[in-house]
């Protein structure tokens, strides 16, 4: 029983190392292939999800077993591990992500929620296509980037706002993300990626800034390396 204790500090160790990995290699295939596809195959993942589940546990286990040792640093460092995992979790069970059609005959109110069978989803004001192009790589015809541009309404049919999307440049009304994923030929008509996590992206975001700000703490009050901070945090 002692061994498996003992071992509880190397594996959280080997687990964040397979994290910090996994979020260089995301952070390529976001660049690559689209924030969209980054969250659905990544970040919102159940797989990616039970892992920071794992890791935290494990910490939260490490702690305690250091409790009278441990030193407010530290503390915040596992506090933000769980604040990741709440984000990640609300995201999971209360996000609605879906297609979006938008064309330039007419103001659209709702989308396809892909997590539910695909039914329309409402939303609380209208969007419409305004223009849409297609860039291509210089001397191909293979595109570089879908750009359009979109007026969001007040919910009654009087614009409020103007925005551009792009495959790089999301844009955020109300709580909704909106995503370029594709244009049609006749350029008449966008197809938006929608999500809707009005707080476990925000709360996600949080952790990792606390996360951050803990590792910097024991770095700069320790004078230690990486290396040395990551030794301090699982295995001392």
């Amino acid at each position: 029983m002692s061994k498996c204790i003992k071992l509880i500090p190397r594996v959280a160790f080997a687990i964040l190392g397979l994290l910090v990995i996994v979020m260089a290699v995301a952070t390529v295939v976001e660049d690559r292939l689209g924030t969209p596809f980054a969250q659905d195959s990544i970040y919102h993942s159940w797989w990616f999800i039970l892992l920071w589940a794992i890791l935290t546990t494990l910490s939260l286990v490490a702690l305690w077993q250091k409790l009278h040792k441990t030193k407010f640093a530290l503390w915040f460092v596992h506090i933000s591990l769980v604040v990741i995992l709440l984000g990640a979790l609300i995201s999971f069970m209360t996000s609605k992500k879906g297609y979006l059609p938008i064309s330039t005959i007419q103001w659209q109110r709702s989308f396809h929620d892909k997590k539910d069978n695909y039914k329309m989803c409402p939303i609380d004001f209208g969007v419409r296509l305004k223009t849409c192009q297609t860039e291509y790589y210089a001397g191909s015809k293979a595109p570089s980037d879908y750009v359009s541009v979109i007026l969001v309404d007040d919910g009654s049919g009087n614009p409020v706002d103007t925005a551009q999307v792009s495959m790089n440049k999301v844009f955020e009304h109300n709580g909704y993300r909106f995503y370029q994923y594709e244009i049609d030929d006749d350029a008449q008509t966008t197809i938006m990626l929608v999500n809707y996590d009005p707080w476990g992206i925000r709360i996600s975001y949080l952790g990792y800034i606390m996360f951050a700000i803990s590792m910097l703490l024991i770095f700069i009050s320790k004078r230690k390396t990486i290396k040395q901070t990551l030794n301090t945090l699982f295995l001392s």
